[in-house]
């Protein structure tokens, strides 16, 4: 039952990931909270200039919540169903803000990680976007952040004060227990989690609408009709995670 229980427990914190869905690309700007206010319009405008003028596609989605999933995880499905950038240039780029979770995320495409490192990303969370949360002003912090990006994927030197120190990164411990009790299930255990997941997948397109019900409510903005579409650029999981 130890096996059992440990290995159910790893299993249940994944379920909120699998459940959640990515909201349909229709605009540049998809804000599913509202926090943006009129800034929504003039970020929208300023990405889509950006676009006209280097062909790199930018996009910006704030939700409310992962629901207890994992932010690189949701990030990477969100640009693999959106495109982002142009086919064999791969210039996209996608800065995620989950707001009651307080996490940001910058996806990079691969054909931008020369301009925009993991550690330039990183600063710019920690220093302009972070303290600009903390005061209430999203759509500033926002704003800022996207024209650092954006001058940085032109090709343009920027200079950014030094990154905060990081935080330590979580023991694996937890994780390579659970696996030697995954090892030592019996048939018993393993007939227990078929039943778990047989219900689950029966059960997830319910759960899925739920999720997107209740991303689509609450004031926030995006621009109806389908006048915005990915390019079909790639991404390898460059870009930053931070928070505020």
């Amino acid at each position: 039952m130890k096996a059992l229980s440990s290995f159910l427990l790893v299993f249940a914190l994944t379920l909120p990931a699998w459940a959640l869905e990515v909201p349909p690309l229709t605009n540049r700007v998809t804000d599913q909270v509202g926090i943006l206010g009129d800034s929504a319009k003039q970020i929208e405008h300023m990405l889509k200039i950006h676009e006209a003028e280097t062909d790199q596609q930018f996009a910006l989605l704030v939700i409310p919540t992962l629901a207890g999933g994992s932010l690189e995880d949701f990030s990477m499905r969100v640009v693999e169903e959106w495109k982002l950038g142009q086919a064999g240039k791969d210039n996209g780029l996608l800065l995620l803000v989950v707001h009651e979770d307080r996490k940001i995320r910058f996806e990079v495409g691969y054909g931008l990680e020369g301009n925009i490192p993991d550690a330039f990303a990183g600063r710019i969370i920690s220093t302009v976007m972070a303290p600009a949360f903390r005061a209430g002003k999203f759509g500033e912090g926002i704003t800022e952040a996207l024209k650092l990006v954006m001058e940085a994927g032109s090709g343009k030197k920027v200079e950014l004060a030094k990154r905060e120190p990081p935080t330590s990164q979580p023991s694996s411990e937890g994780y390579s227990n659970s696996v030697d009790s995954f090892e030592d299930m019996t048939w018993v255990d393993f007939a227990i989690l078929f039943m778990m997941l047989f219900f689950f997948f029966i059960g997830g397109k319910g759960r899925s609408s739920g999720f997107s019900s209740g991303f689509s409510s609450g004031g926030g903005y995006s621009s109806g009709g389908s006048s915005f579409s990915g390019g079909g650029g790639s991404f390898g999981g460059g870009g930053a995670s931070g928070g505020w």
